[in-house]
């Protein structure tokens, strides 16, 4: 069981355990990750922990109390997060869940997680591992590039696995996603709405994620801080710079899609 709201993480989570043999259900908040277990016994939830409605740590907390009061076999939960923040590993596994997979969701992590709690699992297909790490590229200013310097390609086909076909469904999925969540988060920011303009900003953060753009991720991150405290007049320049940021990144995205049709045109061709 998949309980997760973003398309991106759903993708991505759906193209790894699909080609690893794994059927997946999926849920878009806890809630509903709760109902489902009433109706099937799962061999794993993955559980997001921040969703719409009813978190992760609220939905396990209710799962594990019906297993406690019914004699029901524990059914693994692993948390994901895009924190990544020190102790949360350790507040994931005190609010009973069994283990922790950060996001951008990585290849490896998640079929060792797998690996770990689902019996069996190990003998399927293992992820596509890089015959040697790429050096990552040195911080820089996404507004100073043009289009074709921008995303890290390499921290990219690290994170999936150097699964060129996860990485064109990613890139497509994420061409088309971007532009609605930086309308989002314009019109929270117009609205003055600070929980709306804080879940875009780490929707964007956790998309971002997949293209390794530092940049973008860190205005990101800084603007959903600043919604949660309430500070509305810090997002303005923020927002600006994401902007431009964004308008490159599409392109580069673009070139990236063009280049892929093209060589798929080619292939036909010969």
């Amino acid at each position: 069981l998949l309980a997760e709201d973003s398309p991106i993480n759903q993708q991505v989570a759906i193209g790894f355990l699909s080609r690893w043999g794994h059927q997946v259900q999926i849920v878009e908040d806890g809630q509903s990750a709760v109902d489902a277990t009433f109706y099937k016994q799962y061999d794993l939830i993955l559980m997001d922990l921040q969703m719409p409605g009813m978190g992760g740590l609220e939905a396990t907390a209710r799962i594990r109390q019906r297993e406690r009061a019914e004699d029901l076999p524990r059914v693994p939960i692993v948390a994901m997060t895009a924190e990544a923040m020190k102790g949360d590993r350790e507040r994931c596994l005190a609010a009973g869940m069994d283990d922790y997979i950060a996001k951008p969701i990585d290849s490896s992590s998640l079929f060792h997680v797998i690996s770990q709690h689902v019996p069996g699992s190990h003998e399927t297909a293992s992820p596509q591992r890089r015959s040697h790490v790429e050096a990552e590229s040195a911080p820089v200013d996404v507004s100073s590039l043009e289009p074709g310097q921008v995303i890290n390609w390499n921290r990219t086909r690290q994170l999936l696995g150097d699964d060129e076909k996860v990485i064109h469904e990613l890139a497509e999925l994420l061409r088309h996603q971007f532009p609605g969540i930086m309308h989002e988060l314009e019109s929270a920011y117009a609205s003055e709405d600070d929980e709306a303009l804080a879940r875009a900003a780490h929707s964007l953060r956790g998309t971002a994620g997949y293209l390794g753009v530092d940049p973008i991720i860190e205005r990101a991150n800084a603007i959903e801080k600043h919604a949660r405290e309430g500070k509305l007049d810090e997002v303005r320049p923020l927002f600006n710079q994401l902007l431009g940021e964004v308008e490159v990144l599409l392109a580069e995205l673009d070139m990236y899609l063009e280049s892929q049709q093209q060589h798929s045109a080619d292939s036909d061709a010969n």
